[in-house]
């Protein structure tokens, strides 16, 4: 840990499954009430009290930090640089300071990604830190991913993702261009040309916060999960989920799409629906817009309200 203390380097090494959780689901960061529900539904604390002394002491020797969450009370539990040098083992200067968002949207959408997490562990019965990360990898799960770990996704499963060879191989290519850019940028040199596919990709639907749920080549099915913003109409939500059937199309052909809206509330799922099913050339707007792409029939939508605001935000509703 560079020059972190051995007293520091003790406290990491017995907590390390709770700052495994916090990097690995939280990319460093994560409400303590989150945090807390996935370390005793995995049984790694006895109780939440275990869970808060934890993370106060990791706090007291300056591991972890603290910030206040939306609703002016709640902590977000914040890992210092310390962490990602303890986790991969390394110094100082092998490991970037995290970065820290100017907004706190970045951080609503990880949570929401967690409120998805732990509605998973719930009903497939997750017990361990073990079991998560097998179910996750088993179903071909990409909510988790950083960007620069698209690349191994690929490598991973290609025996399902290379039907189509020709795109695969594109996308391939694509990614492998992204890793040397982002070596460039961390070595402060000139990024190198890239090219940009012309249609979308993974790594671009990540972006608009819509992921690989899981993937069934038994019945042909791809589902995913999106977590639209409430600012998020019908026109901006179908653009980006017809984009998202045809790059399915393409890596996965032949394949039907499953697709599970991950809204806030009860609220958020009224006004979807109004707008996505009102009526347009005599059917569901959703419809219609798959019936002009020539694609209908490939989709089935659906919308899951989270009470992600009531659970986690104390009912803000700016949220």
């Amino acid at each position: 840990m560079g020059r972190r203390t051995h007293a520091q380097l003790v406290l990491c090494n017995g907590h390390r499954e709770l700052l495994n959780i916090l990097v690995q689901y939280g990319k460093g960061v994560m409400l303590l009430s989150q945090l807390r529900a996935i370390c005793l539904a995995t049984g790694l604390y006895p109780s939440g009290q275990a869970v808060n002394r934890a993370v106060r002491k990791l706090r007291e020797a300056n591991v972890l930090t603290r910030q206040t969450w939306v609703d002016g009370n709640s902590d977000l539990v914040v890992a210092r640089k310390a962490v990602f040098e303890f986790l991969n083992n390394t110094n100082s200067r092998a490991v970037a300071t995290p970065p820290r968002p100017a907004t706190m949207a970045p951080y609503i959408a990880q949570a929401r990604k967690i409120d998805w997490l732990l509605a998973m562990m719930e009903v497939h019965r997750l017990g361990s830190p073990d079991a998560i990360a097998k179910f996750l990898r088993r179903r071909g799960c990409t909510v988790f991913l950083r960007q620069s770990e698209l690349l191994d996704y690929y490598h991973r499963y290609k025996l399902y993702l290379s039907e189509n060879h020709t795109v695969y191989e594109a996308e391939v290519r694509y990614l492998e261009g992204q890793e040397i850019r982002r070596e460039h940028l961390a070595q402060h040199l000139p990024p190198p040309e890239h090219s940009v596919p012309q249609t979308v990709t993974l790594e671009q639907m990540h972006l608009r916060g819509i992921y690989i749920d899981g993937f069934s080549p038994r019945e042909k099915l791809v589902h995913l999960v999106f977590f639209p913003g409430r600012n998020a109409g019908a026109k901006h939500i179908m653009d980006w989920v017809i984009d998202s059937c045809w790059w399915i199309r393409g890596i996965f052909p032949g394949y039907q799409v499953k697709l599970t809206l991950h809204v806030l509330d009860a609220a958020h799922k009224e006004s979807l629906k109004r707008s996505l099913e009102a009526r347009s050339r005599g059917q569901a707007y959703w419809r219609a817009r798959l019936a002009g792409q020539k694609i209908d029939g490939m989709l089935r939508l659906s919308a899951y309200d989270s009470d992600f605001v009531n659970r986690w935000c104390c009912g803000v509703r700016s949220v």
